[in-house]
């Protein structure tokens, strides 16, 4: 008798720099929130804050399809050059909010964060696998 396994809810790994951009306040020492909606229909949100000659942009989304950012992406408003967070490590278990340090950004800069690459459950997709014996 033949056997299936049926795959669901996936975790499915996107990058998108194409679009999803938003533009930030000129941060300072107090926290500050800016939040996107993804095409994919939850929400993003951003708390960011200056720390010294750094920022600090923490993200998360209230949804239960949003799973995590695994980098976002900086760029200086009128610059196409994107700027990558400090890279650390989140460990084996790194769901939900993400705490990113971009270092040595101008503290006269007006810029632009978008999600980079993101990660979020598809309930909507099923894949069924028939099993040979």
């Amino acid at each position: 008798m033949p056997m299936k396994l049926i795959l669901k809810d996936p975790i499915v790994d996107k990058r998108d720099t194409s679009r999803n951009w938003i533009m930030l306040q000129t941060p300072g020492t107090e926290k500050q929130q800016a939040s996107v909606r993804m095409p994919e229909g939850f929400d993003i949100q951003y708390t960011y804050y200056r720390d010294g000659e750094d920022l600090v942009v923490e993200s998360n989304s209230p949804s239960p399809v949003f799973y995590l950012i695994s980098q976002s992406v900086l760029r200086l408003k009128g610059d196409d050059n994107q700027i990558l967070p400090e890279y650390r490590p989140a460990g084996p278990n790194a769901i939900g909010k993400k705490v990113e340090r971009y270092k040595d950004i101008p503290l006269d800069a007006t810029f632009e964060i978008n999600p980079g690459i993101y990660l979020y459950h598809d309930p909507g997709r099923e894949a069924e696998i028939q099993i040979q014996p």
